[in-house]
């Protein structure tokens, strides 16, 4: 998730708690530090966006969009070489073949019975 998008999610979060404590009754805003609840808000915010500012960082340092890209090739070409797509194929039109094969047997051994 970019970084903006993250932003975009906390300031939505914020907006959602803001519009939740003024819908709140007189008596319970009045007990509220609005200022607090704000400023708490804003760490939050503050705090997920240093996380998040981390965790790209740290994706970028071990390049690890280039990796999750080179395994899905490497995989691409096992499939390929291996022709494994062609044998899940193979594996399911046998098992096919062989339920209609047990239906046909049950079938013939039923109507043998009665």
């Amino acid at each position: 998730m970019s970084r903006t998008k993250l932003r975009i999610l906390f300031l939505e979060f914020e907006y959602e708690v803001l519009c939740r404590l003024q819908a709140e009754s007189e008596a319970v805003m009045g007990l509220i530090n609005k200022e607090k609840v704000l400023r708490g808000v804003g760490k939050a915010v503050d705090a997920a966006n240093n996380a998040a500012d981390k965790v790209h960082d740290y994706a970028k340092e071990k390049e690890l969009d280039k990796k999750a890209e080179e395994a899905v090739h490497k995989t691409e070409n096992f499939i390929r070489e291996n022709e494994i797509d062609k044998k899940v194929i193979n594996a399911g039109k046998t098992l096919e073949n062989g339920v209609i094969s047990v239906g046909e047997k049950l079938e013939e051994t039923f109507n043998k019975l009665f």
